[in-house]
């Protein structure tokens, strides 16, 4: 399954956080700039973004980011079945560093990423992604960050 979700590159290399959220509230309805974005969620070069304050801006803007600190790759799949991309935070292949990024589809052991450093539907390994989600930042091997958009009514 892959889901059809508004592409954004990110515009420095630490606003991967910004430009992921940019495109969230793309798919429903709301433009704004990854600048913008980028100075409410307080994102800077030295840290990039913390995940608690996306969850903040989302309350901030009329959206809930439904989160999950210890998610496991079931819990991603059910939202992509949902038709809900996820927003998760990992090491990135090429920097090994933090970076966030949308899983937007699954197909043939591949996780499809709509990924602001990398490209539209980026593929990597199942294998590869558990890898750099689970056990990123911590020394449990269950630590997948991930969250989901939901606009409030």
């Amino acid at each position: 399954m892959v889901l059809r979700v508004p592409y954004f590159r990110q515009h420095t290399d630490y606003t991967c956080g910004p430009a992921c959220v940019r495109m969230v509230l793309a798919l429903h309805g709301k433009r704004v700039k990854e600048r913008t974005l980028a100075r409410s969620l307080k994102t800077n070069a030295r840290c990039g973004t913390y995940n608690s304050a996306i969850t903040a801006l989302g309350r901030r803007i009329g959206f809930r980011f439904q989160t999950s600190s210890r998610a496991k790759w079931r819990n991603v799949l059910t939202q992509i079945r949902h038709s809900q991309p996820v927003l998760v935070n990992f090491v990135e292949p090429t920097s090994e560093e933090g970076h966030y990024a949308l899983v937007t589809g699954y197909q043939r052991e591949k996780v499809l990423l709509h990924d602001p450093w990398n490209g539209k539907y980026f593929r990597i390994p199942l294998k590869d992604f558990k890898r750099r989600w689970l056990g990123y930042g911590t020394r449990s091997d269950r630590w997948g960050w991930m969250a989901v958009c939901e606009k409030k009514e």
